[in-house]
């Protein structure tokens, strides 16, 4: 294998690898970002914050900080 075919798959593996990588964590901020969402509805109509995190996955202190900023913009 010369060099360039060497330096050629190199870059293919790297730029895959990296791709692979941002899609993971774009889906993780977007799964992150509706659990977020659904929080701030179910706040919304009054559900307890631990059954919040539990829906969520989002922690306690999360839903708590949640709760506060919606306190303050109403």
């Amino acid at each position: 294998m010369d060099f360039e075919h060497y330096m050629s798959l190199s870059f293919r593996q790297g730029k895959e690898e990296g791709h692979a990588e941002g899609l993971t964590e774009g889906l993780a901020k977007g799964a992150k970002q509706k659990g977020i969402e659904i929080a701030k509805n179910a706040i919304k109509i009054g559900l307890p914050e631990k059954q919040i995190a539990e829906i969520t996955g989002l922690s306690p202190e999360s839903i708590l900080e949640l709760k506060e900023q919606s306190h303050a913009n109403a």
